[in-house]
């Protein structure tokens, strides 16, 4: 069973890494198109 789950990790991994990356670059276009926001308006006019 061990082994299995050992063969299957190997196999997923660089699926796991293609989403991870995928999620860490979403997650820095969020921080700079918001950042972008956050100077140009004011906090009250995006949150309300």
């Amino acid at each position: 069973m061990r082994a299995l789950l050992f063969k299957e990790w190997i196999k997923l991994r660089p699926w796991l890494a293609l989403f991870a990356l995928g999620h860490l670059a979403f997650a820095v276009w969020l921080f700079l198109s918001m950042s972008q926001e956050f100077r140009v308006e004011h906090t009250e006019i995006i949150f309300h």
